[in-house]
């Protein structure tokens, strides 16, 4: 059995109740979180998606399909056999502002595909999950279970288009779970695209009145990172492509600015080094040396 001391961020968000919200649940140290019924599983501040869950309120513990990964818990209510389904991610994904859109899509994708699979509660947001050192629960350690990489539910993936999407502002998103940050994201952008005027108060209002559509909102933490990062990504990197992202672009910029700061350098009858490009050109030592060692 995996002990909770191994396993455990430093610090979780807790609860007494599942429906826990941030006036009733508390962020306390790991040594006193394993008492608690509902914990967090994910540091609650890191932003780092580590444990995947989950939510059943129906009896049928026992039906996950023989083929899918294993979980590594299932803490079950005693009377009502209501339970979650908990899972290790391998390489945990980061949301919020620092997110990879890529690896937040497949964990979105996963997460709806598990839900829909074990006929899980769309509503449940993955914050606050059932204890599986608690008392409280019966629950099963899979003594098989390891971290598992989100391809590994590749074959389980629902198909395009499989949620429909909103067709107007009077229907609320389908999307649950991390699929909301992904809409989310995907909608400031486009907006963006179109609308970007530099100011990044308009929007911020764009994704909170975006977010207000969804039928569990996210926090409103989140939200902001999002739109932070979209504003971060026009000012720096926007060149007019609808893009999600233009890093290979902003990387040629670079380049062209590196190799002029050198041949000017050369000009004048100094040896350039990468102290002296850097002074010129703005950018960072040690993306002109990173650089320089891949030409």
């Amino acid at each position: 059995m995996l002990s909770a001391r191994k396993i455990l961020p430093k610090k979780q968000r807790v609860a007494e109740t599942l429906k826990g919200s941030r006036a009733s649940s508390w962020i306390e140290y790991s040594s006193y979180a394993v008492e608690r019924p509902y914990i967090s599983m994910n540091d609650p501040e890191s932003n780092v998606v580590r444990f995947l869950a989950v939510d059943c309120d129906h009896e049928n513990w026992d039906m996950l399909p023989g083929s899918m990964p294993k979980p590594r818990w299932t803490p079950i209510t005693r009377d009502s056999q209501r339970h979650h389904v908990i899972w290790e991610l391998a390489s945990p994904v980061i949301i919020g502002e620092n997110a990879r859109r890529k690896p937040l899509a497949l964990l979105a994708a996963v997460q709806m595909a598990l839900t829909y699979h074990l006929n899980g509660d769309v509503n449940f947001t993955n914050t606050l999950m059932k204890n599986p050192w608690h008392q409280e629960w019966s629950t099963i350690f899979y003594p098989d279970a390891r971290p598992v990489d989100l391809h590994e539910f590749d074959d389980w993936l629902l198909p395009r288009g499989f949620y429909t999407k909103a067709a107007n502002s009077n229907i609320k998103p389908s999307p649950h779970g991390y699929s909301r940050n992904v809409d989310l994201f995907d909608h400031v952008r486009h907006w963006s695209y179109q609308n970007w005027t530099g100011d990044w108060a308009e929007v911020y209002g764009i994704a909170h009145d975006f977010n207000g559509m969804f039928s569990v909102p996210l926090p409103s933490k989140e939200v902001d990172a999002t739109a932070k990062s979209v504003c971060r990504f026009m000012e720096e990197d926007y060149t007019g492509t609808p893009k999600p992202v233009l890093r290979q672009r902003t990387r040629d910029t670079k380049v062209a600015a590196i190799l002029d700061a050198e041949a000017s350098i050369r000009a004048s009858g100094q040896r350039p080094t990468n102290a002296m490009i850097a002074a010129i050109t703005g950018i960072p030592r040690r993306t002109v040396t990173n650089i320089l060692n891949t030409l």
